[in-house]
């Protein structure tokens, strides 16, 4: 632990210092550095700033699998913005990571649930800035309503998603990538294939302009379409199958590699 004196000086740096670790994915120094952050901000009353590193240490945590301790960081991070006056955006802020937190521990009704129960008001908030509160709240809802297998509610859910998201940041956003996979996830499970393969084309365009090619989130995008398009037009699909088997290496794990294999072997043999 370090002295009062230096605890107060070290706050800022310290934060810094977390946030470039979770930047890089080092994250058990990101948890240390940032845990010391949180009780130097403490020592200088500054509300705002505990709150705000509380919340980091909640979602690391979670990260980390550590469940517990996340609702721990949660509570720490709850009575901060009670303190410093709980604006909606900060309560929209904690609820989101509390339903991420339920969803992990299978409680997705809860989770669902809770996200619905924030909705009209951050509909209702005439503030610009809280549109991406509900962007967000939104996005997470129709994800774990997939999750749930509600899946006509996650595809309403995920256009709506979709649509603010759209608004806020431009149609080439990689934001949107998670909605589009959302509405073609539900829509495919629906028996709906042409939009099936119509939304997870437009997430596998996106991810493929930013992001690396072989990062995991192309690999994702390049699966889920794949794996849907060699149901209605198997010509196109198995090339598409055949490189990923070749070239997607680890960001390929071993199930989705089976349901490429089985794609394949599945696959009408081209004449």
């Amino acid at each position: 632990s370090l002295p009062f004196a230096a605890a107060g000086g070290s706050a800022g740096p310290l934060e810094a210092l977390g946030e470039v670790e979770l930047d890089l994915r080092e994250l058990p120094a990101a948890m240390e550095h940032l845990r010391q952050a949180y009780f130097a901000f403490r020592s200088l009353q500054d509300q705002t700033q505990t709150y705000r590193v509380a919340l980091m240490l909640t979602q690391l945590a979670a990260a980390n699998g550590k469940l517990d301790a996340a609702d721990e960081w949660l509570e720490h991070a709850r009575a901060e913005a009670t303190r410093t006056g709980a604006t909606p955006e900060k309560r929209a802020s904690v609820d989101l990571v509390a339903a991420q937190l339920l969803a992990a521990r299978g409680r997705l009704d809860d989770a669902i649930a809770l996200l619905a129960s924030r909705l009209p008001q951050l509909r209702a908030e005439p503030d610009p800035r809280y549109r991406t509160s509900l962007a967000i709240a939104l996005a997470n809802k129709a994800t774990f309503e997939g999750m749930a297998n509600h899946l006509e509610a996650s595809a309403a859910t995920a256009r709506e998603a979709l649509a603010l998201q759209t608004q806020l940041y431009g149609p080439e956003h990689p934001d949107l990538i998670a909605s589009l996979n959302n509405i073609g996830l539900a829509e495919r499970d629906l028996g709906h294939l042409d939009g099936a393969v119509a939304a997870l084309g437009r997430a596998r365009e996106l991810a493929r302009a930013k992001y690396p090619a072989g990062s995991q989130p192309v690999v994702s995008a390049d699966l889920d379409y794949a794996l849907v398009l060699v149901r209605t037009d198997p010509a196109a699909a198995v090339p598409l199958l055949r490189e990923l088997l070749a070239t997607a290496g680890d960001a390929l794990d071993a199930e989705a590699r089976a349901a490429v294999k089985a794609a394949l072997a599945g696959a009408p043999t081209p004449r």
